[in-house]
């Protein structure tokens, strides 16, 4: 079972991340995280359950992708990222698509190049695929997370970090809303 954060450690490990961007070239993500860090406070001290872990998704995720897109990658980390993104367009729905979801984004995080957002990325991954195994697989929600995905690789190997952040954030949101649908 994945482990659940604290607020304590769930702020820590965000500040710690703002941290690394605030000393890259990225400042939008920078304010970004910082808000969403602030609105999860709030949604942490008055919700339970899981869907807090929804908004450290919609923190981690979009700076992770962003933060790569910044980064001169070497070709191994490029290489992943097509890999991971061929899987993912190609697996068939289910378990096997859910676990190819999961690498990509970890592939991201990894390519982030920070240790934190990588950490957060995996704790939001874990949580969210025991929720995305509570739903029915939809074909039309694939084939949009799919065109996602590959919209955030493609704008990652392109550097333009501002388009890999909003093509993320969309992502994030799109899946939230598709688990309070289906989860209430």
């Amino acid at each position: 079972a994945a482990a659940i954060l604290t607020s304590a450690a769930y702020r820590s490990a965000s500040e710690q991340a703002c941290s690394e961007l605030e000393s890259s070239p990225m400042r939008k993500p920078v304010a970004y995280s910082r808000k969403l860090l602030a609105d999860c406070d709030g949604i942490y001290r008055r919700c339970g359950g899981k869907r807090r872990h929804q908004r450290i998704g919609h923190t981690a995720n979009p700076g992770a992708a962003a933060l790569a897109a910044s980064r001169e990658l070497d070709p191994a980390t490029r290489a992943l990222l097509e890999e991971t993104l061929e899987a993912v367009s190609n697996a068939p729905a289910g378990s096997e698509h859910r676990q190819c979801d999961s690498r990509l984004h970890l592939a991201i995080a990894a390519a982030s190049g920070s240790r934190r957002l990588m950490a957060a990325v995996t704790q939001v991954q874990a949580e969210l695929d025991e929720m995305l195994q509570a739903i029915p697989v939809l074909a039309p929600n694939i084939a949009h997370s799919t065109a996602q995905h590959s919209s955030i690789v493609r704008a990652i190997l392109a550097g333009k970090p501002t388009r890999a952040e909003r093509v993320m954030t969309e992502h994030c949101e799109d899946t939230a809303a598709l688990l309070r649908g289906l989860l209430g």
